[in-house]
């Protein structure tokens, strides 16, 4: 049989004072004044809770905004890599020539070997834009399709 924590007449005393000489804890509060706090608290906290919001929402459309370019920007390298994979294999196949560079020198003496070659340096950082450009085009015709795939090397990345 289970022994009560009070064992003699002094302990029950002891126990009632300390029993009454406690602060009381809880308060009966009325109705009408526990909904007014609610009421205020709700109004305090809302405004805050939908500046967080907003603020999520702004930072994943600026995630989603990222994630597309950077699915532009893979697709874009991946058609890169295979182009120059084609034209090292087609011009691994061709005999090679006497390197050019000396002719152009003769050909183009001083500035002009210079200027040529800022030619085709712009030339070939036009035709990037243009696929850059054409790889957007083709993203916001086929938007309508949710799954979108970047591979690189045989792996497949599904968005």
């Amino acid at each position: 049989m289970p022994q009560s924590p009070i064992t003699s007449p002094t302990d029950y005393t002891q126990g009632l004072t300390l029993l009454t000489n406690l602060p009381q804890h809880f308060e009966l509060v009325a109705e009408s004044s526990l909904l007014t706090a609610q009421k205020s608290l709700q109004d305090e906290i809302r405004p805050e809770v939908e500046h967080l919001l907003r603020r999520v929402d702004a930072y994943l459309g600026k995630l989603e905004r990222r994630e597309q370019s950077l699915i532009a920007k893979c697709e874009l390298q991946e058609g890169r890599l295979s182009q120059q994979g084609r034209a090292s294999s087609s011009s691994s196949r061709k005999p090679k020539a006497k390197s050019d560079s000396g002719r152009r020198t003769t050909l183009f003496p001083g500035s002009n070997a210079e200027r040529l070659r800022a030619l085709r340096q712009k030339k070939e950082r036009l035709g990037y834009a243009v696929d850059r450009l054409n790889l957007q085009a083709q993203q916001k015709v086929s938007s309508h399709n949710p799954e979108q795939r970047c591979g690189v090397n045989g792996q497949v990345l599904i968005i």
